[in-house]
């Protein structure tokens, strides 16, 4: 079944902004563990770790102060998932346009474990 993204929200740092998307992508890494003279590769799972992009509009007020420091994130899906954890704000972008809202993007590094809950 589809979950609607309406409800969805996200707090960097004890700010809730003007979101109106974000993304979190998860990953591992892939150690490669094959030897001399194999035919084919093998491997074993390493680290993992997280990143976050969010973006919405633009009020003066955003997250613009948390750059470069160590932020609690909190990212809620539209069906009442809560994905929450420590994240290094490592970029905020301002977009203006003569024809539309001022916006903005942050970009966030996972620093440490993502946590799942409902």
């Amino acid at each position: 079944m589809a979950i609607s993204g309406q409800d969805g929200d996200i707090t960097i740092a004890g700010v809730t902004a003007e979101f109106k998307e974000w993304t979190i992508d998860i990953s591992a890494e892939n150690l490669d563990t094959s030897n001399f003279g194999a035919d084919w590769r093998t491997a074993i799972g390493g680290l993992k770790g997280w990143s976050a992009t969010a973006s919405g509009f633009y009020d003066g007020t955003d997250a613009t102060t948390a750059i470069g420091t160590d932020a609690a994130c909190t990212f809620t899906d539209g069906d009442g998932g809560v994905y929450s954890g420590n994240a290094i704000v490592t970029k905020v972008s301002v977009k203006v346009a003569v024809d539309g809202v001022v916006e903005a993007s942050w970009d966030l590094q996972g620093n440490d474990t993502l946590t799942l809950g409902a």
